[in-house]
């Protein structure tokens, strides 16, 4: 038998285990979230780097505001590319409302940016959430494998006519593979920036020596699973000489090769060729 007065404690009591056990719950499906959430932004398919903006509109506050709607844009056909879309889905794609986009955005982060009277410049990195773009493939026909192989670092090394060697220096190899853009690709590929701590770590000799521990620097500073070393040469005026061996995350890659440029291209288009052969 309940003593008179005593139901108003039991009712507490029964009360603060249902606020403890709701807690419980409610600290476990945010932690679920949190996974999920963390998950999409570590997905590497699902996120593309160096998208260039450059807006202007009334005050510079607008023109941002512009510029990011613009990058998520061209970051989304960037990943549908990526992942195989034919010319037709592309095609469709084009005409998908830029809210529609905006409403796939995971995260956005600022590589660089400057701002002036009405004018926003900015290279950014654009993450998608998988579960809407994945969507978004689906409804447009476009199957693909969510793997991706792991990152690579390309050293391009440019032996010139005269015998010096140059990694860092603007020259048509080094361009040619920062042509390719290659980084958003499924076999992601990096060129290195040539920053104070690149030409720290990695000097041209040590690039066309291949020395082990400079080139396993670059590597870790890029977070890479391998990094290779791509070497060319001139021959006349219109043809290079790469050569290339190494093991990659997709394999073993290796090429010695002579690439010409079509029409008296220069040594800019060969290497071009070559690069992305």
């Amino acid at each position: 038998m309940i003593a008179p007065g005593k139901t108003t404690d039991i009712s507490n009591r029964g009360h603060g285990r249902f606020v403890r056990l709701a807690a419980v719950v409610f600290a476990c499906l945010a932690w679920i979230c949190a996974s999920t959430l963390l998950q999409a932004a570590e997905n590497p398919l699902y996120t593309v780097t160096g998208v260039e903006v450059d807006v202007s509109a009334e005050t510079a506050a607008d023109a941002k505001k512009q510029a990011i709607t613009e990058a998520n844009v061209k970051a989304f056909r960037v990943f549908a590319e990526r992942v195989g879309a034919s010319d037709a889905a592309l095609d469709e794609i084009s005409r998908i409302p830029p809210k529609q986009i905006n409403a796939m955005l995971n995260s956005l982060s600022i590589e660089e940016e400057r701002t002036g009277p009405g004018r926003y410049i900015a290279r950014l990195t654009v993450r998608f959430l998988p579960g809407r773009a994945r969507a978004v493939m689906n409804r447009l026909g476009v199957s693909y494998s969510e793997k991706v192989a792991g990152k690579t670092v390309v050293v391009p090394v440019w032996k010139a006519a005269d015998g010096t060697v140059q990694v860092w220096q603007d020259n048509p190899w080094r361009q040619a593979w920062l042509g390719l853009r290659a980084e958003n690709a499924l076999v992601p590929v990096i060129v290195p920036l040539g920053d104070l701590t690149d030409t720290g770590l990695l000097t041209p000799e040590q690039a066309a020596n291949q020395d082990e521990g400079s080139l396993e620097a670059v590597r870790l500073r890029y977070e890479a699973d391998a990094i290779l070393v791509a070497v060319a040469e001139p021959l006349g005026e219109d043809t290079v000489q790469a050569t290339m061996v190494g093991d990659s995350p997709v394999g073993r890659l290796g090429f010695d090769k002579g690439y010409t440029a079509e029409q008296g291209g220069g040594l800019e288009e060969a290497a071009r060729i070559a690069a992305a052969l």
